[in-house]
């Protein structure tokens, strides 16, 4: 794809002798590459300006004539190194009243530096599961009923530097009195408490418990 319509091309698939796949880097196209130079270029911007995936496919659809998938679009974030977090931005009268934070944890598969053979003699990379957290903000309008997370953002842990990072992220953007914030709600985590007493003055806090993977689902 590129901005100017798709253009399709085909690539030759090489084999081993043995049966088993051959990695080759083509000079002018990369594996599974639906994107030109000029698409990669617009996804990584409009990402940076505080778009979703979702607003980007739209976007892209429309212009292409095409289906963009929600993976594509994740896996040219990731190649730039910008998908670690998102942070919508506010105006006055925008935010949202409520703004619920926790932090969900999650199992990744993280690379290592080993290789190993597989029974068909091919070099495998060694991968180690790694439990992380992902820092969440649910922004909430209670008179409309709507609910949206409006930010999110992948941390080392759930400690005070961490929560330091992502609530002054959350001011940055807008989330402030002045723009419509009025309370904001937190388990009560050990780092959140630590550091959202340097934040006096910013909006009420609320400490409940409310939070579990099923609970972020339904709302």
């Amino acid at each position: 794809m590129t901005n100017y319509g798709t253009v399709r091309l085909a690539v030759p698939q090489m084999e081993c002798e043995c049966g088993g796949k051959v990695r080759y880097k083509f000079k002018t196209i990369g594996k599974g590459q639906r994107f030109w130079v000029d698409v990669k270029a617009l996804v990584r911007q409009e990402y940076a300006n505080g778009q979703s995936y979702r607003q980007i496919k739209l976007r892209l659809e429309q212009q292409l004539k095409t289906s963009v998938g929600l993976r594509t679009l994740n896996r040219q974030v990731l190649e730039q190194g910008q998908a670690d977090r998102y942070c919508k931005s506010w105006k006055e009268g925008e935010a949202p009243p409520v703004v619920r934070v926790d932090g969900i944890w999650l199992t990744i598969m993280s690379k290592t530096d080993e290789v190993r053979r597989d029974r068909c003699g091919r070099q495998r990379p060694v991968k180690l599961a790694k439990r992380i957290p992902i820092l969440v903000a649910q922004g909430v309008w209670p008179e409309s009923g709507k609910t949206e997370i409006i930010a999110w953002m992948l941390a080392k842990g759930e400690d005070e530097m961490s929560w330091q990072t992502f609530l002054e992220m959350l001011y940055d953007n807008g989330l402030t009195p002045e723009n419509g914030l009025k309370l904001l709600v937190s388990d009560g985590g050990t780092g959140f408490l630590r550091h959202i007493s340097g934040f006096t003055g910013w909006c009420h806090v609320s400490v409940a418990s409310f939070t579990s993977s099923r609970t972020w689902r339904k709302i």
